[in-house]
């Protein structure tokens, strides 16, 4: 599997090729009528890959109902992140916002109060709204922002709760496995740790105590109109589940770029995250991560054929997504919170039932900064009138039209965990070192696929993704690509001044 679709744009050209045109206008005669009130479902999942799905290379995982879903939706090939971690990731998806505007710039931070999310944004009191499953963005269980309904499938997050809150509530989640017998496993806090969760057979896990929840939700208000948010831990770690035999190690391909050393011109962060494991180990734990995408895939099922089973399906706007990648062993890298693809690029489908009944796959890059603006517009709001929002919408994408395309940005800031882990690289001090776990970084990607990964004080990157999608070759030292690199510099900092970022680069 390639960790990039080719672009086929050139810069500032138009998106949607004349072989996108001919199917959309040809399948789309039969389409319902937009209802007056859309309602909106929208699901989402934690650390999965984009190359998870068909649509974006993989034939292999079994995910037959997120494959259909992609077959009926329009699909952004070139979708990233804004932050390739958590918390602030999630802020970008709920608020349109950027980490530095939002609030919540690292992992376990709270969203600013003011930073308002989409039921707020559409003060109609005639939509029932919910947010089922991991929240992580504060007071982790508690009804906010907006949502009438809210549960959380996590109690890891306790200790970050508002003074006010009381730290010995428990998510539904937890309530739910008292009711089936089982006792936590982590006496002291009276908590359900996520391994013990992940050893449960199906019928307990989060992803089928989410599509009960979303079920009901949507059996009590199939009357009126509803936004519903249902977001999966999984495939997250731990990498384990009820299905991690499901799929055989000899069907799977990891990126060509599995344990792709790196070398003294890559920024020494990484060097620091840098893994030495076997193909074979990044092989098992892709093997489990693939029944953890099953697992989601099952629950999604269930969620949309109640959709159909209802009558709701043509009224309803569907979004899926993920808040970040994962690395699984490419560049010698686990996990995410760096700026390579496999940590960065994610899943996007957006399926309007009266815009479009097949696929419609779009080559503009985008963050998802871009979600709630498009979601406003297509409820019938004009996006351009929220001040809050830093995003742009991809209405006119989703309705078949045409956008100009332009550049996108991402940030990395360091985490409380990074700074203060004792990081150790061969010929850095121990000070130098300290400076390096602290560094930011801010990247720009082209409509024409050149990649500029700036850093305040670690080495900084740059890459063709048309000829290098593995990011194998760092091209920012050759001296051969200095004017574009000067340009690009300026396009980042234009970025920073409009955005209110004040990460200072050298520039």
């Amino acid at each position: 599997m390639n960790s990039l679709s080719k672009f086929s744009l050139n810069a500032g050209g138009l998106i949607l090729t004349s072989s996108m045109l001919m199917p959309f206008c040809l399948l789309s005669q039969n389409k319902p009528q937009k209802p007056k009130r859309p309602n909106v479902l929208f699901i989402w999942t934690d650390q999965q890959r984009a190359s998870s799905m068909e649509v974006y290379g993989n034939k292999e995982f079994k995910v037959p109902n997120i494959n259909k879903l992609a077959s009926e939706s329009v699909v952004f090939m070139n979708s990233y992140c804004t932050q390739p971690v958590s918390t602030p990731s999630r802020g970008c998806v709920m608020t349109g916002m950027y980490p530095h505007k939002h609030g919540a710039v690292e992992n376990d931070i709270a969203l600013f109060q003011e930073s308002q999310c989409l039921p707020e944004l559409l003060k109609d009191t005639t939509y029932a709204t919910a947010y089922f499953g991991k929240w992580h963005l504060g007071d982790e269980i508690f009804a906010q922002h907006g949502f009438q309904e809210f549960d959380s499938s996590e109690d890891g997050y306790a200790k970050y709760f508002s003074r006010e809150k009381d730290r010995n509530q428990r998510s539904g989640y937890h309530h739910f496995l008292l009711s089936k017998g089982y006792k936590p496993d982590a006496v002291e806090k009276n908590t359900f740790s996520r391994l013990f969760a992940s050893n449960l057979p199906y019928e307990f896990t989060k992803p089928n105590w989410l599509a009960l929840k979303a079920k009901d939700f949507l059996v009590r208000h199939k009357d009126q109109p509803f936004v519903m948010y249902v977001n999966y831990l999984e495939p997250h770690t731990p990498f384990n589940g009820p299905f991690n035999k499901l799929h055989s190690i000899d069907s799977l391909n990891l990126s060509s770029n599995l344990n792709k050393p790196l070398t003294d011109n890559d920024p020494v962060y990484l060097r620091a995250l840098s893994r030495n494991k076997s193909d074979n180990y990044y092989l098992e734990m892709y093997q489990r991560y693939a029944g953890l995408c099953h697992s989601v895939d099952l629950s999604i099922g269930e969620i949309l054929n109640k959709l159909d089973e209802l009558g709701l399906t043509n009224n309803t706007i569907i979004v899926f997504t993920s808040d970040h990648g994962e690395m699984m062993g490419s560049h010698t890298l686990d996990n995410k919170s760096v700026m390579y693809e496999e940590a960065l690029r994610i899943p996007l489908l957006i399926k309007v039932p009266w815009f479009q009944s097949s696929q419609l796959k779009i080559d503009y890059p985008t963050t998802n900064i871009n979600i709630l603006p498009t979601l406003l517009d297509l409820l019938g709001k004009d996006s351009k009138q929220f001040s809050q929002l830093q995003g742009e919408s991809l209405a006119p994408l989703v309705k078949g039209g045409f956008v100009k395309s332009k550049n996108i940005y991402m940030i990395w800031n360091p985490t409380q965990r990074a700074k203060s882990k004792s990081f150790k690289v061969a010929g850095i001090t121990a000070v130098e070192m300290n400076k390096y776990s602290n560094a930011k970084f801010r990247t720009v990607i082209t409509p024409d696929g050149w990649k500029l990964t700036l850093s305040d004080v670690d080495k900084c990157q740059l890459f063709d993704l048309k000829k290098d999608p593995g990011e194998v070759d760092n091209l920012y030292y050759t001296g051969k690509y200095n004017s574009l690199i000067k340009k690009l510099k300026v396009d980042i900092a234009n970025w920073q001044k409009r955005t209110g970022d004040n990460c200072i680069l050298p520039l």
